[in-house]
């Protein structure tokens, strides 16, 4: 859909009642339409939102000779988001592997090198033959730097140089985003694998972290003629340093492209999150400053995810609600970390008999859902929901008036009623059949069967999405008025035109 989409902080009322003779759900859902597409407007949705964050270790993936299926199914997932969202999505390599990478070429690596960057795999030059084959998406890589030599950026410095000579000016400045130094850096203290350990302070790594990037800068102006902007931060885990995020943001705000933090839903060892509060205490500084807010690794479970959690659909259902909350509290992206491990919370990866296969963000999330729940451009809707296990979010289109509204029922326990959904636009005259898609599976915990529209991944080897896509057509009751009924554990997207562009209702 061409054009700017905005979803809007209109007044939204929802009421959910319980109808305690026919064993179903009644909501009511009241959407004032009366001052337009723009009135409240929460900022504008980077086309690019929802991305991937990945380990050293997914050479396979982006290896189009030794591993073609692997290779092809990568690129027809990111060609997938590109053709539904109008922006590839944004590629983070980095991770716990980050500071286990080599690049000096003819030089013996130490003991604690997991990763050479540039061979026998070549990953770099791939990446760059990646990005030329996304026919003309503009990607967006963000590649972390090796900070393990904290008083030394010369393995950082031969990795980066690495990376300019087989990017090359062109691509770098169409498809290199930011550059990171280090990963996590918060948890270095006392860990043997760091320099520094004993004495680490926010201050130290101020200093350290200023130094590698001024060196980098300098060579990267020197193999490529642009100027480097750099992710800073990778907080995870201690509130002392989120409390120092404001203060770094602030003195380095002209070398930041965006600050990144980390959050996970849940852990599976004993991993450390902070509070919300503190999850966002530079967001500010960092909007005064024009410096991008990411959740840049994220995912269901930390420590790669957990078995019948995060590889099954309630991980899709529950995706939904953390991108439109991610949006709502002022990120300009979210990364799904994971892909390439083989690790329950992966992405897409390969199957038995080294069969690439479409895991189970990709089976739930994929091709549709990512278009239906954050449309390119978009802003949100702030509604809230009076049921726990429900919510409901919306977006809109400013050029051509269309209207979405998701209905989240996040109810998956045995025995939980269907919802009868009712939706009523306050002002505005509107086609009278609205469009309806349907996210579900056969249960919350199932790993096949995931259809969205009636489309499903189930099957595909190239990451081409299977079967035909079905809208179902819901007649207005009255006048702006539409109810259908929806199954517990699923997501209705439904989508309202202006009377002068009805076929906009029946897009997928």
């Amino acid at each position: 859909m061409a054009g700017k989409v905005l979803g809007v902080c209109v007044a939204v009322v929802l009421l959910l009642l319980v109808s305690g003779g026919q064993g179903v759900d009644v909501v009511d859902i009241l959407l004032n339409t009366e001052q337009g597409v723009d009135y409240g407007a929460v900022g504008p949705i980077n086309p690019s939102f929802a991305g991937f964050s990945v380990e050293w270790s997914i050479d396979h993936l982006f290896m189009p000779y030794a591993q073609a299926g692997h290779y092809n199914l990568t690129l027809q997932l990111f060609r997938n988001l590109l053709e539904t969202t109008g922006a590839a999505p944004t590629l983070r390599i980095g991770g716990n592997s980050a500071d286990e990478t080599w690049r000096p070429p003819g030089a013996t690596p130490p003991a604690w090198v997991e990763h050479d960057i540039g061979s026998p795999s070549e990953l770099i030059k791939q990446l760059a033959k990646f990005f030329d084959e996304l026919d003309g998406g503009e990607g967006k890589l963000v590649m972390d730097l090796n900070f393990r030599e904290g008083t030394d950026p010369v393995l950082a410095l031969n990795e980066i140089k690495y990376l300019a000579d087989q990017f090359g000016a062109t691509r770098w400045a169409r498809h290199v985003k930011a550059l990171e130094i280090g990963n996590e850096v918060d948890l270095y203290a006392g860990t043997e694998a760091y320099r520094n350990q004993s004495t680490w302070t926010t201050a130290l790594y101020n200093e350290q972290w200023n130094q590698f990037a001024e060196t980098i800068a300098r060579a990267v102006q020197s193999a490529v003629g642009h100027q480097v902007k750099f992710q800073g931060a990778t907080f995870c885990c201690h509130k002392d340093w989120f409390q120092f995020l404001p203060k770094f943001i602030d003195l380095n705000a002209e070398r930041l492209a965006t600050v990144s933090v980390h959050s996970y839903a849940l852990s599976v060892c004993g991993g450390k999150n902070v509070s919300l509060p503190e999850l966002l205490d530079g967001l500010g500084v960092a909007r005064a400053r024009g410096v991008e807010y990411w959740l840049a690794e994220t995912n269901s479970v930390s420590c790669g995810g957990a078995h019948g959690v995060s590889d099954a659909f309630g991980a899709g259902l529950w995706a939904i609600d953390w991108l439109f909350n991610g949006a709502a509290l002022g990120y300009r992206g979210m990364n799904f970390h994971g892909a390439g491990s083989g690790a329950a919370y992966a992405p897409w990866s390969y199957g038995a008999g080294d069969v690439p296969e479409m895991l189970a963000f990709a089976r739930t999330i994929g091709r549709g859902a990512q278009a239906y729940i954050l449309p390119a451009g978009s802003r949100l809707l702030d509604v809230k929901s009076s049921q726990h296990q429900l919510s409901v979010w919306s977006v809109g289109h400013r050029e051509s008036g269309v209207r979405k509204v998701i209905v989240n029922h996040r109810d998956i326990a045995p025995g939980a009623a269907n919802a009868s959904v009712t939706v009523r636009l306050t002002h505005g005259a509107w086609h009278a059949e609205a469009g309806l898609t349907v996210f579900e599976a056969p249960s919350a915990y199932a790993t096949d069967g995931v259809r969205l529209g009636g489309q499903t991944f189930d099957g595909s080897t190239d990451g081409h999405i299977r079967g035909t896509a079905q809208v179902v057509r819901v007649v207005a009751k009255a006048t702006n008025e539409w109810r259908f009924e929806m199954r517990p554990g699923s997501t209705a997207f439904l989508t309202f035109c202006p009377p002068n562009q009805p076929q906009l209702c029946y897009q997928v």
